[in-house]
């Protein structure tokens, strides 16, 4: 994990997405792989719908960065995860804009190629 503090990242976050998968209008994320941070590593991989990503947001204050693998085990730390709500829908957002659709940056273009790799979410595990 990065430790770095640049505008727009922070130094540590309680949750590392860490993969996502969007519906098929590409508007809205579906579901997302999530790692907690406990200490200095990160938990193995759970995956969480985007309502409960929102509500560990909005109502919990949990924090959350974008990070992708760059090696086994190591991970290249992105920025903020951020909801901006509009007409009283909430979007998931690593990037600035009002558009309304979720938009995690590069995370969420990769994801659109590995998509078919993942499975369904598990909300049981480790409620937020």
């Amino acid at each position: 994990m990065s430790e770095e503090t640049t505008e727009g990242k922070t130094k540590y976050a309680d949750y590392y997405i860490t993969d996502a998968h969007k519906d098929k209008g590409n508007r809205f994320i579906e579901w997302l792989e999530v790692r907690e941070r406990t200490g200095r590593e990160l938990s193995p991989p759970h995956q969480w719908t985007r309502d409960r990503v929102v509500r560990a947001i909005t109502r919990r204050k949990k924090t959350f960065v974008t990070s992708i693998m760059i090696a086994e085990g190591e991970f290249d730390t992105g920025p903020m995860v951020r909801t901006y709500e509009r007409d009283g829908e909430f979007y998931l957002r690593s990037v600035a804009n009002d558009e309304e659709c979720d938009n995690l940056g590069e995370l969420t273009k990769d994801a659109e190629e590995r998509n078919d790799c993942l499975d369904r979410p598990d909300d049981d595990v480790h409620s937020a």
